[in-house]
C-alpha cells in the first residue's frame, strides 16, 4: 500500500473514505471533522494496515522536525477514534510499542478502472463538490432567492431562528447538504492602488460565498487565531502562501486568491481557486467592471462562477444568491468600514475601537441590515440591552431586502434580544437539523438550554459545536455547561486543551475562577485573579467582590462592587454598570443590610427603573407597589422574555402573596414549569425560605440542598445563606445533629465575615439555643 507521503487517491474501510488529494474523511458522503494532524495519524496507519506502527514513527512522519511529547499522539488518537464512532476499535494500542489498524483496507488509486470517470465525478461532487468544467456563464439571478444560511460575519454566535411560515417553506423546499467544502480566503490583491478596495473585496466576496449551503469560509477570527498559533502577528497581510498554510492547519479544502487591477476607468478582477493540499488549481474566473461603483457588482459574478466551477449546481447557485448591493450594501464606503470593523473584532481590540466604524457605516448607509445587526450584537455583548434592542430592531425592519438566509439570521438575533427562548430553541434545532455542519446554530442552543437549565442537550450540543470548530466561542460555551453541572474535572481539563491551542479567554479563566473557589484551592484562585487582572479584565473588581461577599466580608464586597461600578461608567457602559449595583443591592438585602441596599437603589437613575431586577429588588425589600406597577406593565408583552418570566415574575408574585400571608400560593408561583430541570438560584432561595414559613422543613431542605448540590450554577452569596438556611430547615424538622452540622459548616464557611451581620448573629444565637 502506499504511505502517508501519497497524495492522491482513496483509501476505503468499512463505510469510509480517506480522500487524499484532498485530505478528509467522508463517511456515508458526508466529511468527518479531523484537525489536520490527526489527519495524519490516520493516513499513516491505514496505509500500514495490519502492521504495528510505532510511537516514534508516527511522531517522525507526522510532526517531522517538530518536537511533540508522546502525550501529544495521545490526544490525537484519542481525537481519531471518537471521529470513528462505532468503528473506534480499528485503531488497536500495542502497549509499549504504539498502534495497528486492523480494519480491512481497499486503496484505489487515481487512475483506477476500479470506478469510471463518472462515477469519480459523481463522488467528488457527494463529498467535497469540487469539480472541474468548461466555463460557465454565471447563473441568473432570482428577483426573490431562498437563501438561509446564517452568516457568521454578521452576528457572530447569535444564531437564528424563523417565524413559523417561514420556517415551514424553507425547510421543505431546500435541499439537505451533502457536507461543507471548507475554503480560506487569501486578501484581494489591490493592483489599483486606491485603498477603497483593501479588505473591502474580500469581504464581499466572503459575503457571497457565505450565501452557497456547500461553502464554509474560515471566519477572519479563526483565521487570526491560527496566525497567533503559527507564531505571527495577527495584523499581517494574509498573502496566499501565509493563508495556504492557514489552509492546511485547518484541514480546509480550498484556498481562493483574487486580485484587481485598474486600466483608466475600468477593472479587471480575477479568482483563483486552488487545492490546500496540493496547490493544484481547481478552477478559475474573471470579471470586468466599467467603473468604481460596478466593482461589487462584479465581485457577484466572479462568486458565483467559481461556485459552479467548484461543483454547485445552477439550480443551488440561483436559489442561494443575492447581490452584494442587496446582501449587504452598494456602498464601496460603507462596507470598507464595516470590513474594517470586523477586522478590529477579529484582532480582538476593544468594543471602543470597533463601534465607531460600524456606526460610521449605517452613517453612510442607512439601509445597512449588516451593520445594525453587528452594532446590536457588541452593545449585547458589553451588557447594554436597551441599545442592543434598539439596534436589533432597526436591523429587524430592514430583513425584508435580505436573501432568506439572511432574514433568518436576522430573526434569530432579533429574538435572542427579546429572550424568547423556546423559540429561538426550536428555531436553532430546525437550523441545526438542516445544516448539521454549521457550528453556529448548535453553540446557541446550547447556550439556550444552558440559561434555560436543561444540562444534558447543552452539554450533548456544546460538544457538537466544539468538534465542528474549535474556536474560542465553543470552548466558552462549552465550559459554561460543564461549570454549571458541576462537571468541574471536565471543565478544567477543556479549559487546558483550550489554551495549549492558543484559544484562551478571560471567560474561560472565570470559571477557574469559580471552581477554584468551590474547591477551596487557595493557589488557584490567587492564580487566577492575578490572571485576571494582568490581562485587565473589566470584570476583575466585580468578581473579586463576589468572593468577598459569598465570605461574609460585606465591607470589602461593598467597595470592590463600587469600584467595578465607577470603572464601568467611566468607559461608557452605562446600563451594565447600573446591573452591577442593582446586583450590589441584591448582596446587601441578602446579608441583612436593607437600608444600605434601599440607598444603593435610590442613588440610580431613570434608566435603571426599567430593568426588571430593579423592581424585583424593590420588591424583595418590601416595596411591593413596584411589583404591582412590574407586573401590570409587562402583562401583555408582544415578545415574552423567558427570563423574566421564569425568574423576576415569579419572585414578585411570590413576595406579594407572602405579604397577605399566601404562602401555599407563594410556593405555587415559585414552581417552575417542567421544560426547566432547575429553577434559578433565586427563585430556590426564595421558595425555600417560603416554605419554612409555611411550616414545610423538609420541602424546604430539598431546595437549599438543590443549590449546595450545583455549586456551578452561580456564583452569589445564596451559597453560603443556602447553608444557613438548610440549617434552619433542619432545626424545624427537629433534626438537630443535622442541623448542628449545617450551622457549624455555615460559621466556618464566614470564619473571617464581619461580626455585625445579621445573618452571622443569627447563626450563631441558633447554634447556641440547639446545645
Amino acid at each position: 500500500m502506499p504511505l502517508v507521503n501519497a497524495n492522491m487517491g482513496t483509501y476505503r474501510f468499512d463505510e469510509f473514505q480517506l480522500e487524499l488529494d484532498m485530505r478528509i474523511l467522508v463517511r456515508h458522503g458526508r466529511r468527518v471533522s479531523l484537525g489536520s494532524k490527526a489527519y495524519e495519524v490516520l493516513v499513516c496507519l491505514v496505509s500500514r494496515a495490519g502492521e504495528v506502527v510505532t510511537k516514534s514513527h508516527l511522531l517522525k512522519t507526522v510532526w517531522q522536525d517538530t518536537f511533540v511529547e508522546e502525550n501529544t499522539l495521545s490526544q490525537h488518537i484519542f481525537s481519531l477514534r471518537k471521529a470513528l464512532g462505532d468503528k473506534a476499535n480499528c485503531i488497536v494500542t500495542v502497549p509499549g510499542q504504539g498502534y495497528r489498524f486492523t480494519g480491512t483496507v481497499q486503496y484505489v488509486p487515481p487512475n483506477s478502472s476500479v470506478r469510471s470517470g463518472e462515477e469519480i465525478v459523481q463522488e467528488m461532487r457527494e463529498t467535497t463538490h469540487i469539480v472541474i468544467e468548461e466555463p460557465i456563464p454565471p447563473a441568473t439571478r432570482r428577483a426573490q432567492p431562498v437563501s438561509t444560511r446564517v452568516p457568521l460575519y454578521l452576528l457572530g454566535a447569535v444564531g437564528a431562528v424563523a417565524l413559523a411560515a417561514t420556517a415551514g417553506y424553507l425547510w421543505s423546499h431546500q435541499p439537505g447538504p451533502a457536507g461543507h467544502l471548507g475554503v480560506v480566503l487569501a486578501d484581494f490583491t489591490n493592483n489599483t492602488g486606491d485603498p477603497a478596495f483593501d479588505r473591502t473585496l474580500t469581504r464581499a466576496l466572503e459575503i457571497d460565498l457565505d450565501q452557497s449551503p456547500h461553502i464554509d469560509v474560515l471566519s477572519e477570527t479563526d483565521s487570526a487565531e491560527t496566525l497567533r498559533t503559527m507564531g505571527r502577528k495577527t495584523d499581517i497581510a494574509i498573502t496566499s502562501d501565509i493563508a495556504r498554510e492557514i489552509c492546511e492547519r485547518n484541514n480546509r479544502q480550498v484556498l481562493l486568491v483574487g486580485s484587481i487591477s485598474s486600466v483608466g476607468d475600468n477593472y479587471l478582477l480575477t479568482l483563483e481557486a486552488t487545492a490546500c493540499s496540493t496547490g493544484k488549481r481547481l478552477a478559475s474566473a474573471k470579471a470586468q467592471a466599467a467603473s468604481k461603483r460596478n466593482v461589487l457588482g462584479a465581485v457577484d459574478s466572479l462568486a458565483d462562477r467559481v461556485r459552479s466551477r467548484l461543483g454547485e449546481s445552477a439550480k443551488s447557485i440561483q436559489g442561494y444568491d443575492v447581490p452584494i448591493e442587496n446582501a449587504a450594501t452598494s456602498s464601496l464606503e460603507a462596507l470598507k468600514a464595516y470590513s474594517v470593523g470586523k477586522y478590529l473584532q477579529a484582532q480582538g481590540k476593544p468594543f471602543s475601537d470597533s463601534l465607531p466604524l460600524f456606526q460610521k457605516a449605517v452613517e453612510i448607509d442607512p439601509n445597512f441590515a449588516y451593520a445594525y445587526g453587528q452594532i446590536a450584537f457588541m452593545f449585547g455583548n458589553q451588557g447594554e440591552h436597551r441599545l442592543e434592542i434598539e439596534n436589533m430592531q432597526k436591523c429587524f425592519d430592514l430583513r425584508t431586502r435580505l436573501s432568506a438566509r439572511e432574514k433568518l439570521s436576522i430573526e434569530a438575533a432579533y429574538a435572542d434580544a427579546q429572550n424568547d427562548w423556546p423559540t429561538a430553541i426550536k428555531a436553532y434545532e430546525m437550523w441545526a437539523a438542516t445544516y448539521p455542519d454549521d457550528w453556529v446554530p448548535w453553540v446557541d442552543v446550547a447556550n439556550l438550554y444552558t440559561q434555560s437549565g436543561q444540562f444534558e442537550p447543552s452539554i450533548r450540543d456544546a460538544e457538537q459545536a466544539l468538534k465542528l470548530n474549535r474556536n474560542v466561542i465553543t470552548y466558552d460555551v462549552l465550559g459554561r455547561a460543564y461549570k454549571e453541572t458541576g462537571r468541574f474535572a471536565d471543565a478544567k481539563a477543556l479549559i487546558e486543551r483550550a489554551a495549549r491551542e492558543g484559544k484562551d479567554s478571560t471567560t474561560m479563566h472565570s470559571f477557574l475562577f469559580e471552581i477554584a473557589f468551590d474547591e477551596a484551592d487557595s493557589a488557584a484562585l490567587a492564580r487566577e485573579s492575578e490572571w485576571l487582572a494582568a490581562h485587565k479584565d473589566s470584570l476583575h473588581d466585580y468578581f473579586a467582590g463576589e468572593e468577598a461577599a459569598m465570605q461574609g466580608k460585606y465591607k470589602q464586597a461593598d467597595d470592590l462592587f463600587r469600584r467595578e461600578v465607577a470603572t464601568d461608567r467611566q468607559e461608557g457602559l452605562k446600563e451594565f454598570a447600573d446591573s452591577v449595583a442593582i446586583e450590589q443591592a441584591e448582596m446587601e438585602r441578602e446579608v441583612g443590610m436593607t437600608a444600605d441596599a434601599r440607598a444603593t437603589l435610590n442613588q440610580l437613575g431613570k434608566a435603571a427603573q426599567t430593568d426588571p431586577d430593579f423592581a424585583l429588588q424593590h420588591t424583595l425589600l418590601g416595596d411591593l407597589p413596584y411589583a404591582e406597577r412590574f407586573l401590570a406593565a409587562h402583562s401583555k408583552d408582544a415578545h415574552p422574555d423567558t427570563g423574566i418570566f421564569h425568574r423576576e415574575v415569579p419572585q414578585m408574585r411570590a413576595a406579594i402573596e407572602s405579604n397577605r400571608n399566601a404562602n401555599v400560593d407563594a410556593i405555587a408561583s415559585l414552581t417552575p414549569p417542567n421544560t426547566f430541570e432547575r429553577p434559578h438560584v433565586s427563585v430556590l432561595s426564595q421558595r425555600g425560605l417560603a416554605r419554612l414559613q409555611a411550616g414545610q422543613p423538609d420541602l424546604a431542605a430539598k431546595d437549599f440542598q438543590l443549590i449546595l448540590d450545583n455549586p456551578g450554577a452561580s456564583f452569589s452569596v445564596d451559597r453560603p445563606l443556602a447553608r444557613l438556611g438548610l440549617a434552619r430547615a433542619y432545626a424545624a424538622a427537629k433534626n438537630v445533629p443535622a442541623a448542628r452540622t449545617e450551622y457549624q459548616a455555615f460559621l466556618a464557611l464566614w470564619k473571617d465575615a464581619d461580626p455585625a451581620l445579621p445573618p452571622l448573629k443569627a447563626a450563631k444565637t441558633e447554634l447556641a439555643k440547639l446545645h
